[in-house]
């Protein structure tokens, strides 16, 4: 059983020290933090040790989770690169960095990973209720991601292993099944607004035909999901569209809706072989209006 220490103990590294390191072949040896009170709050959490220096962490561990904001990861690795680290493994938890960010590590004979929980962890009380059913990703060298094998397979937590070179492009993809879902949405919202709806009206209105496209895009992939104007290569209706965002005079929303409408136009044709989409692909584009 190997003691692994996490520094940061923010929403992240509480939650995943509360499910994956409390029992398990990994165990939590404590938490360091730049806040004192809340090194003291994750291990409490976690019945471990609140430890006041990175050298103390790092000389009771085997195993060192990093678990900062993104933009803190880097300077807390040149900090443990000042100290004895030999033979330890280090990990970070963020989604688009991968293990190379751990620079010089075969001089300090560190093997090193990343670890991602895809999800959204609301907050560090409660976060950790909902990272069994999260799918992880792994990258790095083969040591390091076989201690974190194991560990998700003691809890029965799917995860899949990747390339280093793969994180960004992992990352994009969580994004846009995330965040960028926020903008179309928003953008539906708000043309809701336009014609006299409020937020509460538009959300009982929207929500059946949000929840379940999303429940069918999971279910037979986007592909069959596809339905609408695009889909049937109605130009008539999409051109209405593109004269109601022109009046709107919202330039962002207008580039939206025909970026992701050609993307649309390209599921279509890879659905419907011999359907011809190469008159919504040039109102789309403006060459045609």
């Amino acid at each position: 059983m190997k003691k692994l220490g996490i520094i940061g103990a923010g929403k992240v590294g509480v939650s995943l020290g509360v499910a994956l390191f409390s029992s398990g072949p990994l165990r939590i040896s404590g938490y360091y933090s730049r806040s004192l009170s809340s090194a003291q709050y994750g291990a409490e959490k976690t019945g471990s040790t609140c430890f006041r220096s990175l050298s103390d962490l790092a000389d009771a561990s085997d195993v060192i989770l990093i678990a900062t904001p993104d933009d803190v990861i880097e300077d807390v690795w040149r900090q443990l690169l000042q100290l004895n680290i030999s033979g330890k493994i280090l990990c970070h938890t963020a989604g688009s960095l991968s293990s190379s960010l751990f620079f010089h590590r075969t001089t300090k004979d560190v093997s090193a990973a990343s670890l991602h929980p895809l999800m959204a962890i609301a907050d560090r009380e409660t976060g950790y209720a909902s990272v069994g059913s999260a799918f992880f990703t792994l990258e790095g060298d083969d040591e390091a991601v076989a201690v974190f094998k194991d560990c998700l397979d003691a809890h029965h937590i799917a995860y899949k292993v990747m390339t280093s070179t793969d994180k960004a492009t992992y990352h994009l993809a969580t994004a846009a099944m995330s965040n960028l879902v926020v903008a179309v949405s928003a953008m539906a919202f708000d043309l809701m607004k336009d014609v006299g709806f409020n937020e509460s009206e538009a959300k009982e209105a929207l929500r059946p035909l949000a929840e379940k496209n999303l429940a069918k895009i999971f279910d037979v992939g986007p592909a069959a999901a596809l339905t609408g104007p695009v889909e049937r290569c109605d130009l008539t209706t999409v051109g209405r569209h593109l004269d109601a965002l022109a009046r709107k005079g919202d330039d962002d929303a207008e580039a939206l809706y025909r970026a992701a409408s050609l993307i649309l136009c390209d599921i279509g044709e890879a659905k419907h072989e011999g359907r011809p989409y190469d008159a919504m692909r040039r109102l789309l584009k403006g060459e045609e209006e």
